[in-house]
């Protein structure tokens, strides 16, 4: 497995973030891409609470990944009253040649870690059911599904 790291998103990043999200095997999963855009164009004022990586593996940028502490965010699917509780991730790889050879797994470990460093207790995850390669990384790295709240959980 080559070496993977997580380099903070800059704007000479956006260009690339909006070729990778605009693939067909990316767009299916991600809802409202002008929303995503705004987002990463706007992580330095309203979305500042949202860390967000370019994935590098030996060098190349071959994806994309973020986590944020769920307060902030306060959205819908999820309840939560206090900072540093429960963080959610998100996370895509936006060169072919780099899919299903592992690093989708490294990437969530890379995230846990950081989340770790944050003080946060619980990663709470919601893809898509039918997103079998996000469900199965999150599996994979020993997240569970809750079938009540309807998304992935990893105490840590």
């Amino acid at each position: 497995m080559d070496f993977i790291e997580l380099h903070n998103f800059t704007d000479e990043d956006i260009k690339l973030f909006e070729q990778w999200i605009n693939k067909d095997y990316i767009k299916k999963w991600y809802g409202n891409l002008n929303d995503w855009i705004y987002e990463v164009n706007n992580r330095n004022g309203e979305f500042n609470f949202i860390k967000h990586f370019i994935v590098k593996s030996n060098d190349q940028k071959v994806g994309f990944c973020q986590y944020y502490d769920c307060y902030h965010a306060q959205e819908e699917w999820y309840k939560i009253n206090n900072q540093k509780e429960k963080y959610s991730i998100d996370y895509l790889i936006g060169e072919e040649e780099y899919l299903n050879k592992g690093y989708g797994k490294i990437i969530i470990k890379k995230l846990i870690e950081k989340i770790k460093t944050e003080g946060g207790k619980e990663i709470i995850v919601q893809p898509e059911l039918e997103n079998k390669a996000s469900n199965g990384v999150l599996l994979a790295n020993g997240f569970i599904y809750d079938e009540n709240n309807e998304y992935y959980y990893l105490k840590i």
